[in-house]
């Protein structure tokens, strides 16, 4: 029994006495978290309502052209035409994959913080931290680069809206007049 209690002291020793143990590996969950708070914070930098307001105009206006427009001649007006139906596809990605980001972010989280906790408790085989600190490495970096594509895409086609709604607005009161 003396010799166990000798034994475990020992043991406890030398677990207390290596605290710089997977130091690395522990900063390089600190890095990933900070890469899933830069990319909500990108995620939040565009407001949904404003979004589903630009969104609930341009199918107005969009379904009042396709039934009331048919003027061929003006190459002018097909052509901001043309661009402003670009806006459709990354707006609606926008609002349609939010929410699932969001959770994405939520779950990567928890990952690492669950990570580092059984890192700091060694209940990781030495052999496996890496893979699993790659692994979360990879999925913090496919989300941020979704994010960002999708967050780029949103606030080039809301700076188009911005620049094209007015055009396209005259056109429809134009019409209007014309009927």
């Amino acid at each position: 029994m003396k010799n166990s209690l000798y034994f475990i002291f020992i043991m406890l020793f030398f677990v207390a006495c290596n605290p710089n143990k997977n130091k690395k590996e522990l900063s390089q969950i600190d890095s990933l978290k900070t890469v899933i708070k830069k990319t909500e914070s990108l995620l939040l930098e565009i407001d949904t309502t404003v979004i589903n307001e630009k969104y609930e105009k341009y199918k107005y206006n969009i379904a009042y052209l396709r039934e009331n427009y048919t003027e061929k001649e003006n190459d002018i007006n097909w052509s901001t035409l043309g661009q402003y139906g670009l806006i459709k596809k990354p707006l609606k990605d926008f609002v349609l994959n939010k929410n699932h980001y969001f959770k994405e972010i939520t779950y990567s989280e928890k990952q690492l913080d669950n990570l580092r906790i059984d890192i700091q408790n060694g209940a990781i085989q030495e052999s496996k931290i890496k893979e699993n600190i790659q692994s979360e490495m990879d999925a913090a970096n496919f989300l941020e680069q979704n994010v960002k594509n999708t967050v780029g895409a949103a606030k080039t086609e809301l700076n188009r809206f911005d620049s094209l709604n007015p055009k396209i607005e005259k056109i429809i009161e134009e019409n209007k007049k014309a009927r």
